[in-house]
């Protein structure tokens, strides 16, 4: 994984999304399809989206995508569904056809299955998984990333690209999207920032398996972190 540091979050963010244009820009006549994840450090790139960035980005040709989503409805506070909404979608003019939410008021093994079916129906395959050309993840303070969490390794190797799953010490049920087929992206980019998550960084950074968000660092050949240099 290829790491680059910072002096801002907000200048993380803007290198980011420097990078995205640019992967946009490689297939100009294809739509681009786009995992996101939720939290506060999605929150301020998809501000600087809505604001410095509305006007550059390839909104007609973008195919927004959940990395994961909260099993509560989509107007619930905890909804990674709202916090897009409210940070960017209520900003942009990304066409409402093009926004595939995880519906998370649904039964969550029937809509981790529908949603399953839409991402093999919409997206190409390789080696048997869909291809998505960007997914954004972030770290959570304990290693997880998407809504798989630590001791949950069993999982690492599930073929399925969304399942239901748990939080282990919380038990909120999650709809998330499953390793394997974050590794079959053609770019991953994590975005996590801030002097809190330098230690479970450095452990991401040196591929600790044990971490969710470390198996990936291990295994992409494709992935890149924007941090801050005080959380590098």
């Amino acid at each position: 994984m290829i790491v680059k540091s910072y002096s801002s979050a907000e200048e993380a963010a803007k290198q980011l999304t420097e990078a995205l244009l640019i992967q946009m820009q490689e297939k100009p006549e294809k739509p681009f399809s786009m995992a996101i994840s939720g939290g506060k450090n999605p929150a301020l790139l998809f501000r600087l989206w809505a604001n410095d960035y509305k006007t550059r980005f390839p909104w007609k040709r973008i195919q927004l995508y959940w990395v994961d989503e909260r099993c509560v409805p989509p107007t619930d506070t905890e909804s990674n569904f709202l916090m897009t909404k409210t940070n960017l979608l209520d900003a942009v003019p990304l066409p409402e056809q093009q926004i595939f939410r995880i519906h998370g008021e649904a039964d969550p093994s029937k809509e981790a299955f529908r949603y399953t079916k839409l991402v093999q129906k919409k997206l190409p395959e390789e080696s048997n998984l869909p291809v998505f050309d960007c997914i954004l993840l972030g770290v959570g303070p304990d290693g997880h990333t998407s809504s798989v969490f630590p001791g949950q390794e069993d999982l690492y190797k599930t073929a399925t690209p969304y399942i239901e799953n748990a939080h282990p010490q919380t038990k909120q049920v999650r709809v998330a999207l499953m390793l394997r087929t974050i590794l079959n992206a053609r770019q991953i980019f994590f975005f996590a920032t801030g002097a809190e998550k330098a230690d479970i960084l450095k452990s991401v950074i040196d591929g600790d398996e044990h971490l969710p968000a470390g198996f990936i660092a291990h295994h992409a050949t494709n992935a890149t972190l924007f941090t801050t240099e005080q959380s590098k």
